[in-house]
């Protein structure tokens, strides 16, 4: 293996002489995360090819799509200038490659169209392989294979052996697909977040942190021929927060009487007698695979759809638009609207406030330009015991520690480490989803204060009041 590093090196660097920009794209298999790393650094790798098809069940699949499809829902703003850290080397993620077994031997030919919408919905590069999507039964050999490829034609019959067009196999879902990964990619849907229902159906959400629209894509799996696995009927209920705006499409892969599969002598061909039924941006009244059970609402941000499936059978999808409630949607803009003081990445998805309160019409910088040296230390700073001198006290984060300040440098320096890491999982951040007692903290901390520290108050208030949220810089 040191090797072929020493001659892939050399070779890459005789290239780089002619072109210095070239994007480098490796299949390694080495089997560890850690020695394609040195790989990647030595060579100079663009991106390393990942395949959905090493995956042993649905839930191995899905943990794929997590690790390489983007950064997670909720994942905190970064700055323009941020240090440099590790990372795991950019995929260029398959549903299958040209070395691999054939999936239909290996799963079910059912299983082809989910497998394809959990790679679409991974927020990085994707790709197939030919043959995948005419669903062929058997590994095209690189080396051995003397047929030739069938051609394209839009009113290709199924049965036709030199032919293909929308109506082989999974060809018409495998557009739906490619367009719907196209479009979240280009309008900024860069989180994801995967979530096993049951053993063989998996959802999985893309979400733009601008506009706070997400999609969701609920797919099926089929990893076993339903001919001899029994598959489960009853399928849990999803809850999904915000409102459904559409369907962006259902999809299910059904039999038809096509004749079954037959090896022509002179073409590659596929099985006839798969394709796909599918529908594209109809309301959720109109589906024929789920049913709006209920909606419920608890407040501003526990607006929620109940969803049952009444016809997602193996080898389905069906992925739901999805926006906040209308009076959540509303109150995230005026937050990014206040925000774009501090940096110009908030205007998008911005909204300006109708009820602006005089206080937040004065930008920050002139408020704080007010403080004096003392003021500055109350706001920022103050240790437990100064701070109980006054009847507070630093703020305690349950199952962890308190913070080494009340005021806000408490908090910064911990959100230090936790923005550059994305540590979702961290103690602070867990204490923020369970409840607004930080944010209560914060906004309430400098209100028996006096003169500009009042001010500095009297615009945290008003933030939180009419937000409900609040900025974590």
């Amino acid at each position: 293996m040191l090797c072929v590093a020493v001659c892939d090196q050399f070779l890459l660097d005789a290239a780089r002489t002619v072109c210095p920009n070239l994007y480098v794209v490796a299949e390694l298999f080495t089997g560890s995360e850690e020695l394609d790393n040195v790989f990647v650094t030595k060579l100079g790798i663009s991106s390393l090819i990942r395949e959905a098809m090493s995956a042993g069940d649905s839930h191995e699949q899905g943990r794929l799509v997590h690790r390489y499809g983007g950064e997670p829902v909720g994942a905190f703003v970064q700055p323009s200038l941020r240090p440099l850290m590790p990372s795991i080397a950019h995929a260029m993620f398959l549903d299958v490659t040209h070395d691999n077994e054939c999936p239909i031997q290996l799963r079910s030919a059912l299983d082809s169209l989910p497998s394809s919408a959990m790679v679409s919905m991974a927020c990085c590069a994707t790709g197939s392989t030919r043959g995948y999507d005419e669903l062929m039964p058997h590994q095209i050999s690189v080396v051995k294979e003397e047929r030739f490829y069938p051609k394209w034609n839009p009113s290709a019959a199924p049965s036709s052996g030199g032919e293909v067009g929308p109506q082989t196999g999974i060809i018409a879902g495998k557009l739906a697909l490619n367009k719907l990964h196209q479009e979240l990619a280009s309008q900024g849907f860069i989180q994801v977040f995967v979530d096993q229902v049951d053993a063989d159906v998996v959802a999985v959400t893309r979400h733009c942190p601008s506009t706070h629209q997400s999609v969701v894509a609920v797919c099926r799996t089929a990893f076993w021929n339903p001919q001899t696995h029994k598959y489960d009927t009853n399928i849990p209920p999803m809850f999904i927060p915000g409102k459904i705006e559409e369907v962006v499409l259902e999809a299910r892969t059904v039999e038809r009487h096509a004749g079954s599969y037959k090896k022509d002598d002179k073409y590659i061909n596929g099985m006839p007698e798969y394709t796909v039924e599918i529908k594209e941006h109809i309301l959720l009244q109109e589906s024929t695979v789920v049913k709006q059970a209920g909606v419920t609402s608890k407040g501003i941000s526990e607006f929620m759809e109940e969803i049952t499936f009444q016809n997602l059978t193996p080898g389905s999808v069906i992925a739901f638009r999805v926006s906040l409630d209308p009076k959540a949607q509303k109150l995230v803009g005026v937050l990014r609207f206040y925000l774009t003081q501090f940096s110009p990445k908030y205007r998008r998805g911005s909204v300006a406030d109708e009820h602006l309160p005089e206080i937040l019409t004065k930008p920050l910088a002139q408020l704080m330009s007010r403080l004096t040296l003392a003021d500055l230390n109350i706001l920022l700073f103050r240790c437990d015991a100064e701070e109980q001198e006054d009847g507070g006290g630093c703020y305690g984060i349950p199952g962890w520690e308190s913070l080494k300040y009340a005021g806000l440098q408490g908090l910064i320096s911990v959100l230090a480490d936790i923005r550059a890491n994305n540590d979702l999982g961290h103690p602070v951040c867990g204490n923020l989803r369970q409840g607004d007692w930080l944010i209560d903290f914060v906004a309430n901390r400098l209100t028996r204060r006096e003169g500009q520290l009042q001010q500095v108050s009297s615009l945290q208030g008003h933030q939180y009041k009419k937000t409900h949220f609040i900025c974590l810089f």
